[in-house]
């Protein structure tokens, strides 16, 4: 008679447990990326055709074009810098149950 080995399943339980939230992770990076893509691909369309003559009119074409496409470089630039700086505050103002979902927004998700 054929004994089963309780270590082995509950360690093939953890792989398969660990194989699932992978994919889940995977999932949703190339949601949040492809999200993310796409908003800088809006933003940089409307740069190039709406941004200067909307905000940039008074100034030279040329010169309104150029300030235009320039905001969208910063709004690139900046976003990692902003999450590089907002990180420390995690550690100040931890996540509860009751920001209701603010630890998806800050990857602290151990404390939910």
């Amino acid at each position: 008679m054929a004994t089963r080995d309780p270590i082995a399943h509950e360690t093939t339980a953890r792989s398969a447990t660990r194989r699932r939230e992978q994919r889940k992770v995977v999932a949703g990076t190339i949601i949040g990326t492809s999200i993310e893509w796409y908003d800088f691909f809006l933003l940089a369309s409307a740069a190039g055709l709406v941004f200067d003559h909307l905000f940039f009119e008074p100034i030279d074409p040329q010169a309104a074009t150029f300030m235009a496409f320039t905001t969208v470089g910063l709004s690139f630039l900046f976003r990692p810098l902003g999450a590089f700086l907002a990180r420390p505050l995690v550690s100040v103002f931890p996540c509860t149950r009751e920001d209701h979902g603010a630890g998806i927004v800050t990857q602290n998700t151990d404390r939910i």
